[in-house]
């Protein structure tokens, strides 16, 4: 019994402090100056477009991993006990998608004595044969194969 009151009482406790605190709310009136600053501040320049080489890959493309993806994101940034496992069963799963894409590389490689061309000739001969979709990015992003690193990437759209 008495292990039983100890035990509740740490659950209690527990699950107590486990609140997020919350700020006061704050309200506070802007003069017309103010507001005018802040909409200042906050107005967005255009970015300049990124150089292209002549294979479509710019020069803000990365090589895909298995964090690339959309799906995951969400849980990781959770940061609770089951957002860690669910972003660690979508990062084993894109994780063996890369490594499955770079092991039919390896093998193109290996019979043809070159790497693919391009990126029709990526799909045709490295993800086609796999039976693989290739998972979702995050908006305004692609997938681009780079056939001077011989790697897929992501990019943001152009």
């Amino acid at each position: 019994m008495r292990t039983h009151n100890a035990l509740t009482l740490v659950l209690m406790l527990s699950i107590a402090g486990c609140e997020t605190p919350e700020l006061p709310g704050t309200d506070v009136e802007l003069t017309a100056g103010e507001q005018a600053d802040i909409a200042e501040a906050a107005k967005v320049e255009e970015p300049e477009p990124l150089a292209v080489d002549e294979h479509g890959v710019n020069e803000g493309a990365t090589t895909f991993n298995a964090d690339s993806p959309e799906k995951g994101r969400k849980s990781k940034a959770a940061g609770s006990y089951l957002g860690s496992v669910a972003h660690a069963h979508f990062w084993a799963k894109h994780e063996l998608i890369r490594i499955q894409l770079q092991n039919q590389m390896n093998v193109f490689n290996a019979i043809n004595d070159r790497w693919p061309k391009d990126w029709e000739e990526y799909q045709k001969e490295i993800v086609k044969p796999l039976g693989i979709e290739l998972p979702e990015l995050p908006e305004g992003q692609e997938f681009v194969y780079d056939p001077e690193d011989h790697e897929l990437k992501v990019q943001p759209i152009q």
